[in-house]
């Protein structure tokens, strides 16, 4: 087995994306990112609760849809951070099911202890959140679409 250059270790896969996209509790936002990156960075700090990262992955004029126990409506930063700090407490998303990219955005699913959240993530150029919509698996994935649209 090839030695890794420059004596860089293995990471498990996903893993590379993550360590890209974070450091220490920041996450690195440049020119370039990719939405999965992204996706992987938003899945990574709701999983370890880490508010502050979180909401440094929005866009300052971000919206969130939530349509998981009430329909809500959340903008500004403060406003997510009160929103993910009550999500961080009703418990994190410890497992992601599925991450789908395409030149409209991210959808992904995860599980949480209420069941499987649907969500639709629009990025910005720079590669911020401009827009989340998220709700229940039984909730028709379109219409988290047109509410992100």
């Amino acid at each position: 087995m090839p030695s890794e250059p420059c004596g860089a270790k293995a990471t498990a896969p996903g893993e590379e994306a993550r360590s890209a996209s974070h450091q220490g509790d920041r996450p690195l936002m440049s020119s370039t990112f990719t939405p999965m990156g992204i996706a992987i960075a938003w899945h990574g700090a709701y999983r370890d609760k880490a508010v502050d990262t979180l909401v440094r992955l929005y866009d300052d004029d971000a919206v969130q849809t939530c349509n998981c126990g009430g329909q809500k409506m959340i903008a500004g930063a403060e406003g997510l951070r009160a929103y993910w700090s009550d999500r961080f407490d009703s418990g994190p998303a410890p497992d992601l099911v599925h991450v789908n990219t395409d030149p409209g955005g991210i959808s992904l699913s995860y599980r949480t202890e209420a069941g499987t959240v649907l969500a639709r993530i629009l990025l910005s150029p720079q590669g911020k959140i401009t827009h989340f919509a998220c709700g229940p698996e039984r909730a028709d994935i379109a219409v988290l679409k047109g509410a992100a649209g």
